[in-house]
């Protein structure tokens, strides 16, 4: 265990003025006596930050010792605790890390001793206690993700041949491999950053092609890393894709850096949810011919993001806000707050809940080392900003006589003083972070707090209804749901009333057939649906001057318990394709029987899966018949199909398609032989292979030279089991890929 030092320097701001630039709120160097670098930052679920890291002597040819570091802090900054990892006479260092759902801390890296590279991986409870450490066959690990099942994906690049090829394993919780899949596209391929997205798992890094760098994008399955799609995106520059994160739409956003020789620049890409691009800036931090490179981006409460790097040669760390549409608010230099000292990069950024953001990395110091680095950034002049209230519900139901207390937590990221003025009507209650309201009065009410500083304010309102009865609770308290046929659920009302009130209780219910049935003059009734279909239960409670009602909708099935996708109204895009499937009631029935329409064809599947591909624009429905022996349910999809949508200026929307186009297959699913059609810009060398689910390259239909325009190739696959297949399309630096489907 090494000891820590660490300092603090505190920045006050007492300027009332609006900023140009974001102020650094505080900054924390941490230094363990060696060259030390803070490498990634995770927000905790509870508050706290853990980082990542490596503590090494100083470097030399001769001395490749190096400990992970990791750390728990306060979101202050005030360390927890702090520990080294690893043997003195190993070379180790971790790139990232995160929180597991229960509170344990998972990080990944490399580790490197007698000349031998590999990927790896500790896992500590939430005090820092090594549960276990675990090497795997790989050259580097770059990122870690908790998949909804609480197993494991890891992201880097591994070689076995000269060009390094994309790795990703997926592990248990105790780190045994469930599976490896490396993915080779024909050049040098790096994985570095991921985010699960539907139970799948979404990769970007960058590939290499005749020394032309591409933004790599990729969707694998989390069961096998089967691929489901795949992207490059080739800029006017050599670019790499670092890091990424969700967006509100379903799309990615990914940060890295565009390069011409020694000039770089900050990158920002963003991409739908099938990893087509929507658009893509560069940011020149330092003017032509200096090395500008973002690492690490966080998406931010307002949707913008902030992206974290080093300009002019790993010398001055940056970080840069801009908005959800990548127009740059500001840039800070970390340089001009570190007087006398020369800091070198930030290499991960989150943001914090009083809308600042917090950015870590490494700074030199006088003695020639180096110290992690955390700061903190406060936005430009900003109002305050509620975090809590209660009660959690703006729209309040209340008995005449009930007193409530309402209270408001705020902060302010400038730390001004604030006023909180809380109004009921014309009438000041309050002034204080609470206020305590007796309602004596029938009616409606609106309830306000106002908080301000000196740049603004902001509020927050209850409308409250005061009543002669309220119903406390109900049950079920889902109004929304499904059953299986045959299922006896209980309805219950908690109601309180003024003294001498008296109440009466209907209870209704509307059966499938519309047909109304009245089933209950109590606060309670139990209902059995012996029907399938969709069923409406009513509670009416009336008073002499008012009433109030709880409606539930409940949809009795027979055969299918749920369905994917969940939605039943979805949005694709041209050759996109998709799966579809259904999970029935009783999964080990010997009775079940499945059939499926597209637009009120018949498919061939007989399973409870089926898979489509949608080859034009317009509306589709897709069907799903499933029996049980007596018993029958059907599930209906509406999949409205647009063309793609592009924004760059590559690509020229009124001539053919600029770069190589492997076109949706024919018939898909195919139950002999099957259409691939590509299309070529100009004459070139074309890899045009056919894999199995495990990745296994199972024929080779084309491996030369093809001319320009439509060309179709047939692939006889009659000698190939049923099952799924991905066909793969490689021309120079162009990958593409689509899913077929093998059917007897």
């Amino acid at each position: 265990m090494k000891t820590l030092k660490f300092s603090l320097i505190l920045i006050f701001i007492i300027n009332t003025t609006a900023y140009v630039q974001p102020q650094n709120d505080w900054v924390r160097t941490y230094d363990l006596g060696r060259e030390d670098a803070i490498k990634d930052i995770y927000r905790m679920q509870n508050g706290d930050l853990a980082t990542c890291g490596v503590t090494r002597d100083h470097w030399n040819h001769n001395n490749l010792s190096s400990q992970i570091w990791l750390m728990r802090l306060e979101d202050n900054g005030n360390i927890i605790w702090s520990n080294t990892y690893g043997d003195e006479d190993i070379c180790e260092s971790f790139w990232s890390l995160i929180e597991a759902d229960n509170g344990d801390i998972l990080s990944v890296g490399f580790s490197y001793s007698d000349d031998d590279y590999r990927t790896a991986a500790i896992r500590t409870d939430s005090e820092g206690e090594e549960i276990w450490r675990r090497t795997y066959n790989g050259i580097e690990f770059n990122a870690i993700i908790e998949l909804k099942s609480g197993d494991f994906v890891m992201c880097g690049y591994d070689s076995e041949n000269r060009n390094p090829d994309g790795l990703l394993i997926c592990i248990d919780g105790d780190g045994e491999i469930l599976w490896r899949r490396m993915y080779d596209f024909g050049g040098s391929e790096f994985f570095y950053s991921m985010r699960e997205t539907d139970g799948e798992v979404v990769v970007t890094g960058d590939i290499s092609f005749d020394d032309w760098s591409s933004v790599c994008v990729l969707k694998v399955d989390a069961e096998q890393g089967d691929i489901i799609w795949s992207r490059v995106h080739r800029l006017e520059s050599p670019a790499l894709g670092l890091s990424m994160v969700s967006v509100r739409d379903g799309g990615f956003a990914i940060t890295g850096y565009s390069a011409i020789g020694r000039d770089s620049d900050f990158l920002l890409l963003t991409v739908d949810n099938q990893g087509f691009e929507e658009w893509n800036r560069s940011y020149d931090i330092e003017g032509q011919n200096t090395p500008d490179m973002s690492y690490c981006i966080a998406r931010l409460s307002d949707q913008g993001y902030a992206l974290a790097g080093s300009s002019n040669q790993w010398t001055n760390a940056i970080v840069l806000k801009v908005d959800a549409g990548g127009d740059l608010e500001w840039s800070r230099n970390a340089s001009d707050i570190m007087e006398g000292q020369t800091t070198t990069l930030f290499s991960s950024v989150v943001d914090c809940i009083d809308r600042s953001v917090l950015s870590a990395g490494r700074i030199r110091v006088e003695d020639g080392d180096y110290d992690g680095l955390l700061v903190k950034f406060v936005p430009e002049r900003s109002a305050p900003l509620i975090i809590e209230y209660h009660p959690d519900d703006t729209l309040l139901n209340v008995l005449q006589g009930d007193t409530i207390q309402f209270d408001v937590y705020a902060i302010d990221a400038q730390r001004d003083s604030m006023e909180f003025i809380w109004t009921m009507g014309e009438d000041t209650v309050s002034v204080d972070t609470f206020a305590v309201v007796v309602f004596d009065e029938l009616g409606e009410f609106s309830v306000n707090c106002n908080v301000s500083d000196t740049t603004g304010f902001t509020e927050i309102e209850w409308d409250v209804n005061v009543q002669e009865f309220v119903i406390r609770e109900f049950a079920p308290d889902n109004l929304d749901f499904a059953i299986r046929r045959g299922t006896s659920i209980g309805f219950s009302l908690d109601v309180d009333a003024l003294e001498d009130l008296d109440l009466e209780y209907l209870w209704t219910i509307v059966h499938r057939n519309q047909q109304r049935e009245e089933i209950g003059e109590d606060n309670r009734v139990s209902v059995q649906f012996d029907q399938a279909g969709e069923h409406q239960v009513q509670a009416l409670i009336s008073a002499p001057e008012t009433s109030e009602e709880i409606n539930w909708t409940i949809n009795v099935r027979s055969a299918i318990w749920s369905w994917w996708p969940s939605d039943l109204e979805i949005l694709a895009y041209v050759d996109s394709t998709y799966e579809f499937v259904i999970t029935p009631f009783n999964e080990n029935s010997d009775s079940l029987e499945y059939s499926w329409l597209f637009n009120d064809e018949q498919l061939e599947s007989d399973s409870s899966l089926t898979i489509i591909t949608f080859p034009e624009v317009g509306q589709n429905e897709i069907t799903s018949i499933v029996h049980d022996g007596i018993e029958a349910d059907t599930i209906r999809w509406t999949v409205n199909v647009e063309e793609w949508s592009f924004t760059t200026d590559l690509t020229d929307l009124t001539d053919l398609p600029s770069s190589p186009v492997l076109y949706s297959a024919s018939p898909n699913p195919f139950n002999a032989s099957i259409k691939l059609s590509m299309y070529l810009p100009r004459k070139n060398h074309v890899l045009l292979s056919v894999f199995d689910v495990n990745g296994r390259e199972v024929s080779r239909l084309v491996d030369g030279t093809v001319l320009a325009g439509n060309q179709s190739v047939i692939w006889n696959a009659s000698g190939f089991p049923a099952g799924v297949y991905v066909v793969r399309m490689k021309v120079g630096g162009v990958s593409e890929i689509r899913k077929v489907v093998l059917v007897r």
